[in-house]
């Protein structure tokens, strides 16, 4: 048996110093030193020093939990993932995170719910983008798809209409068939669904607009021509090119004609 013998504050507030006969043993929080009512003169067994220096380690790491868990909303994994950094061992991390979800401290659920309110609002994610996001952050099939529920096909098309917006803006140096293409293709990578796709696109009421397709064929074509005018066979690679680049097969003709 060991006997306290003194117990001083840290400069930390709510720390203390526990000493047993004479010689500094270990510290406590001020929340362990009341749950096991230590005091100076009381006598402690090996295995009370054992479940009070547990104790010591789970208050501490519900302290960095908390602290954590104070600048936004964390997944269970999250917190589990920091909690490991910080070298904490993984009994106490399923007891912290046990006494966090009773407390609702830590719910995945609400986690996934915020995190879909969130991407609606600050992003052009679709659905299925934000879905593999939480799967990376190991949130539950289950929790996921409920989560997804808040992402309407009404708020789908508001976004994916300013998304293919954008990727208009960003090709209208690009003729028709190209644009369609890029925009179909952000819309894709992005997460969203076909029906959700094909809506947008007729959203923008994107058209052929022939003097514009003139004017970038002028532009794009003359500027391979450069490249491909000395070459063997340089009108058909410039054929092939511009073909690759989305231009209609009469486009390519007349500019080719012009050429000559």
């Amino acid at each position: 048996m060991a006997k306290i013998t003194k117990i001083s504050t840290q400069r930390r507030k709510e720390r203390y110093n526990i000493y047993l006969d004479g010689q500094y043993a270990f510290p406590v929080s001020e929340a362990v030193l009341v749950k096991y009512r230590l005091a100076k003169g009381q006598e402690l067994d090996q295995t009370l020093i054992n479940q009070i220096q547990k104790a010591e380690d789970q208050a501490k790491a519900y302290v960095q939990a908390l602290n954590y868990l104070s600048y936004q909303l964390r997944s269970v994994a999250e917190l589990s993932d920091h909690l490991q950094e910080l070298g904490i061992n993984t009994v106490t991390i399923e007891q912290v995170i046990a006494q966090l979800k009773e407390l609702n401290y830590l719910n995945d659920q609400e986690y996934a719910q915020s995190f879909v309110r969130t991407a609606i609002k600050t992003t052009v994610d679709g659905p299925q983008k934000i879905k593999h996001k939480l799967q990376r952050k190991k949130v539950a099939e289950f929790e996921i798809i409920k989560a997804l529920k808040l992402f309407t096909p009404e708020l789908m098309l508001d976004n994916a209409t300013k998304l293919a917006i954008k990727t208009q803006h960003q090709t209208r140096q690009q003729p028709y068939r190209a644009q369609l293409n890029k925009i179909r293709e952000r819309l894709h990578a992005t997460g969203y669904p076909a029906e959700i796709i094909t809506q947008a696109i007729s959203a923008i009421n994107l058209q052929i607009d022939p003097e514009h397709e003139q004017n970038v064929i002028q532009t794009i074509g003359q500027k391979l021509w450069r490249r491909y005018q000395k070459q063997p066979n340089g009108q058909q690679k410039l054929y092939a090119a511009l073909a690759r680049r989305g231009f209609n097969s009469d486009d390519i003709h007349n500019f080719l004609q012009d050429l000559n």
